[in-house]
């Protein structure tokens, strides 16, 4: 024990630590307490570490010690820390703990040396190098074999063990300012390590490539500013490391076991794929053993994998570590050809082994004993696993990934060797057969999820008459054959799986039974398994065969079809076997309009049951939704579900003004009560509206004036918005008992909603609301107006949440596209909180936030609502504008170089000041900007970009294919398209969303090419004899980027 420390205040905590350990609950919780007092004292932390240092104390202890030291080092050591609490240790502590923590590293048990290794490393990445100079130097001699020596005569494994521990979890921490100073000391040291296998194990020459990828991965970061970082800190060394590299990969583990395992396989596979991905260039000279060593390592692996892993069951089992380096060893295989692939040079390399490549990829993809045995006692994760948007991962997910990246590049290519390689598969799982090998179908089964991966590409080379792989004969003539093969159930699945995705190319004949064999493998005494694929097929031909308008093909069926899917919701409603079940009831109800009228009475009521017992869970809700909205849409069907549905709706809604409904699961049953109305409303085909659906309109009204619930809120929002959206005149003209109209409540809610004491949160989708109502009653809405204007500028002022900001202003960016003199003269009239007019106020609020919009609408309506105002603001010379200067850009300080975290967050940004007309025409540069970059991308138009300045000069068409597949597609017109070509669905809305919003979807503002429209603003504005007052403000981006669009006076 640490002879500074107070004795009996150590021997409390000791005595508190034991008490810990305790059995008994009781004297558990009354140790925590304690600890909890205790560590109000200062030099508490440092009593911890003399605890785990000390190694005649138990190991319990020492190990609890450490437990706790590391939690109180990341809460209290650093205010950089993302948990830190006060109070922050005491220096003088921290100063006494990093003189003594190291000690722990030469510890004879490991995981007292892990447990200190982590926490060095943690202390380091705050204090290191600032505070802990002399830290780097200990390692670096530990690394030796002691602290004490840089060069002992004896090695003491311990201090090597963690110090590279230590150096494994600090180095991918290190700044790039530090990295000069750690590269050339650290690397020589490692290396020594590494090709040392008779003095270091398996596992510290692991750590030791690890720690080399980690160094290379900052150095080719910090290439990305400094271009001869590489030439400076690294290349010198590359050579040894890739000799030995090379030297330790082409063993063999099975025969070399003391020397390599998989797992080291594997860390030398990353460090050769970081090496390729940033240095390629240094790699030139030693590629093709590179390659011939990895290739090797591919197909020895493979045929390992299929032994140890996929037919586990013949040979003897593997334990858990090692099969976890099999399949990691898998992954970085699968990386590096990726990797490869990308390269321009090396291209051309990976398209001749395509055909070797797809055969022992698919030899991946084969299924594993242990997933059979999984997912045949649960098949609910077969369902979970297989499903084509798994979050499931697996080695068998990954080749199938690899089979479909590479493909997307060399479509010919991988087509052809595609029937190279299913033939040769397709012999060797015969010569299985043959010799009473049960594992044969596991080949036919990964061939088939091989062909069904590559469908996209089969139909593009389909279309130009490109396909040489018989893919007709396949699909009629072996898949069909493998639906024979009972015994076998999960590749009679595949098999039937894999048929339902290529329908056009089944004869009239197969197709039929393949349809009526679904409608019957779905049924109550078949496999689960079986039952399962038969769904997924069911599915695949709904959906193929309706987008080529064939879906009559299925109607006969549907009967069948459609009391087997009712019966597997029925028995699985509520796992994952049922969330299918319901996905494809609701691709089969969509088929035949006159059908669903004849099993309505059956259907609604299990749509309403369902809906009740999951509302919950937001994937079933949204699937029960999506029946529901075909219901409401059919013809022979919306009168009679409205019947059924809206009353126990309503129900919901009465029940939800009791005392009792303020529980949690009661308020998320109303929340998607409400916007199950709202779906019904938007998907109604009556207008005037139901008097099933009017009696929900002031039922919402009164949950909305009474809940604080943000939830709620929100929903009741935008239910009462579609309620003005799809017949606003009814709205208008309904009056309750006392004369009060709809529009007097729907202005009552408004108001609630935009009240101060109401959580800013419910006002996230605000703005759309107001919106459609001025657009659809403001002629009558009279004083009523100017008050909900007043009251969002309100909420403004108070408003935090950027969401809840962009919605807010939106509401004055659409009145600016319709009302713009009348927004300026209400803007202009009012103070703001700073006195002055609530203009400055509320355009400083939206030119800062303009970035950080969310969604294509918003983003585009409020983009070209600022150009609006620009335009206004020149052509009429608004002296309303000239005063206000909001904040501009950066201002970058050329000498204060690369931050470390301890500075980073000390240190204040500082920004230039610029009249607001300036910054909108950056923000509109910006914006322009943006939209060119996404076009480029869209277009492939973007040369790869190598980090060591490699210079390939290489034609422009080398490596293309040879076909050119749906490029000659006229520009697009339609909002779908637009969104589309510039990627902007993934940004906030799907096409659902869209569809669910008719005023964004007939927007004219939506039909307006951005890209275009703003480019010839700026161009135009480049023209006006006030563009000097805009082109002094320019930066370095933005004058190169308007030179790129034709704007030459910058």
């Amino acid at each position: 024990m640490n002879a500074e420390i107070d004795k009996e205040f150590a021997h409390v905590i000791f005595q508190t630590l034991n008490q810990a350990l305790s059995s008994d609950k009781t004297l558990i919780d009354q140790a925590q307490q304690q600890l909890n007092v205790l560590q109000i004292r200062k030099e508490y932390s440092l009593v911890l570490v003399s605890i785990l240092l000390d190694q005649s104390c138990e190991f319990s202890i020492r190990q609890m010690s450490g437990v706790l030291f590391k939690q109180f080092v990341e809460v209290h050591w650093s205010q950089n820390s993302e948990k830190f609490k006060e109070p922050e240790i005491d220096a003088e502590i921290k100063s006494k703990i990093r003189k003594i923590l190291p000690l722990g590293l030469k510890d004879q048990t490991s995981k007292i040396r892990g447990s200190v290794a982590y926490v060095v490393a943690t202390i380091a990445s705050w204090d290191w190098p600032e505070l802990w100079p002399e830290l780097f130097d200990i390692l670096l001699r530990g690394l030796n074999g002691s602290f004490d020596e840089a060069n002992p005569s004896q090695i003491d494994m311990s201090v090597v063990h963690g110090s590279i521990e230590t150096l494994a979890e600090l180095v991918p921490e290190v700044t790039d300012l530090q990295m000069p100073q750690v590269a050339p000391a650290i690397l020589p040291q490692i290396y020594k390590i590494f090709i040392d296998p008779q003095n270091y194990s398996i596992h510290l020459r692991k750590r030791a490539i690890e720690i080399f990828s980690s160094v290379v991965e900052v150095i080719a970061d910090m290439s990305e500013y400094d271009p001869n970082a590489g030439k400076k800190y690294l290349y010198r060394f590359i050579p040894d490391y890739v000799y030995a590299m090379l030297k330790v990969i082409s063993l063999n583990p099975s025969e070399s076991a003391s020397l390599i395992d998989f797992s080291l396989k594997k860390e030398i596979l990353k460090a050769f794929t970081i090496l390729f991905k940033s240095f390629s260039k240094k790699l030139a000279t030693f590629i093709n053993e590179i390659l011939a060593q990895i290739w090797n390592c591919l197909v020895q692996s493979s045929h390992l994998f299929v032994q140890k892993i996929v037919n586990s069951n013949s040979t003897d089992m593997i334990d858990d570590e090692e099969k976890s380096s099999f399949e990691n060893l898998a992954y970085q295989l699968f990386e590096f050809i990726l990797i490869l692939k990308d390269k321009k040079k090396y291209k051309d390399t990976v398209k001749k082994a395509i055909d070797e490549l797809c055969y022992y990829t698919i030899l991946y993809m084969q299924i594993s004993d242990e997933q059979i045995e999984n997912w045949a006692s649960n098949p609910e994760q077969y369902v979970q696993d297989e499903d084509e948007e798994s979050y499931s991962y697996s080695v068998r997910i990954s080749a199938q990934e690899l089979i479909e990246n590479i493909s997307s590049d060399f479509k010919l290519d991988t087509a052809n060797a595609m029937n190279k390689t299913i033939e040769r598969l397709m012999e060797d799982a015969q010569k299985l057969r043959q010799n009473n090998d049960n594992n044969w179908w596991k080949i036919y089964e990964s061939c088939l999820l091989a062909v069904s991966c590559m469908k996209p590409v089969f139909e593009e080379l389909i279309k130009v008459n490109k396909l040489e792989f018989n893919l007709t004969g396949f699909i009629n003539e072996f898949v069909i054959s493998c639906l024979h093969e009972s015994n076998y159930p999960f590749l009679v699945g595949r098999a039937l799986f894999t048929a339902s995705k290529f329908p056009k190319l089944l004869n009239p004949q197969t197709l039929e039974t393949l349809i009526k064999a679904s409608g019957s493998a779905i049924q109550e005494n078949q496999n689960p398994i079986i039952r399962i694929s038969a769904m997924k097929a069911i599915f695949c031909f709904s959906s193929e065969l309706s987008s080529e308008n064939q879906q009559h093909l299925l109607v006969p069926h549907l009967p069948q079809i459609t009391e087997g899917l009712f019966n597997m919701i029925t028995h699985n409603s509520s796992n994952q076997i049922g969330t299918l079940s319901m996905e494809t009831l609701t691709s089969v109800l969509a088929i035949d309009e006159e059908f669903l009228g004849t099993i309505e009475a059956k259907i609604s009521p299990l749509a309403i049951a369902l809906f009740l017992k999951n509302t919950s869970d937001p994937l079933v809700n949204s699937i029960i939704t999506d029946i529901i909205k075909i219901l409401i849409k059919n013809k022979y069907t919306n009168q009679r579900i409205e019947e059924r549905l809206m009353p126990t709706l309503i129900s919901i809604l009465n029940s939800s003004l009791s005392p009792k409904s303020d529980d949690t699961n009661f308020s998320g049953l109303l929340t998607s009560t409400i916007d199950l109305i709202t779906m019904v409303i938007r998907s109604s085909t009556q207008v005037p509206l139901s008097n099933y659906v009017m009696n929900a309109f002031i039922q919402i009204i009164n949950i909305c004036v009474k809940s604080e619930d943000t939830a709620v809120l929100q929903s009741g929002g935008e239910c009462l918005r579609a309620y003005v959206s799809k017949s606003p005149d009814q709205i208008v003209n309904w009056k309750d008992d006392k004369g009060m109209s709809g529009l007097h409540f729907i202005v009552m809610v408004l108001n609630h909603m935009l009240d101060p004491k109401t959580s800013e949160n419910s006002c996230s989708f605000i703005g759309k609301f107001i919106t459609t109502l001025i657009k659809n009653t403001a002629n009558i809405l009279g004083e009523n107006l100017d008050l909900i204007l007043k009251a969002v500028l309100s909420k403004m002022q108070a408003s935090d949440v950027l969401l809840v900001q962009q919605s807010l202003v939106m509401v004055f960016a659409q009145l600016i596209h319709s009302r713009m003199d009348d927004v300026l003269t209400f803007l202009s009239g009012l103070p703001g909180p700073t006195g002055k007019p609530v203009l400055e106020f509320f355009m400083t609020e939206w030119v800062s936030k303009q970035n950080l919009f969310v969604g294509p609408y918003d983003s585009k309506v409020s983009i070209l609502a600022l150009a609006k105002l620009l335009e206004h603001a020149i052509t009429t010379d608004d002296s309303r504008f000239h005063s206000i200067f909001v904040r501009g850009d950066r201002i970058i300080n050329p000498a204060e170089g690369i931050k470390t975290r301890s500075k980073s967050k000390t240190d204040k940004e500082l920004y230039t000041q610029v009249p607001l007309l300036v910054k909108i025409y950056k923000l509109l540069i910006n914006e322009t900007h943006g939209l060119l970059e996404e076009k480029k991308d869209f277009n492939g138009d973007y040369e790869e970009e190598e980090s060591d300045d490699e210079d390939e000069e290489e034609d422009e068409n080398e490596n293309k294919e040879d076909i050119d597949i749906d490029q000659s597609e006229e520009p697009a017109e339609n909002l779908y398209n637009y969104l589309n070509k510039y990627d902007l669905f993934e940004d906030a809305f799907e096409r659902d969303d869209l569809e669910d919003d008719p005023e964004a979807l007939e927007d004219p503002l939506m039909k307006i090419d951005l890209l275009e429209f703003l480019s010839n603003f700026l161009k135009t504005l480049s023209q006006h004899p006030c563009y000097k007052l805009f082109s002094e403000h320019h930066n370095a981006i933005e004058r190169d980027f308007l030179k790129e669009i034709g704007v030459t006076n910058v």
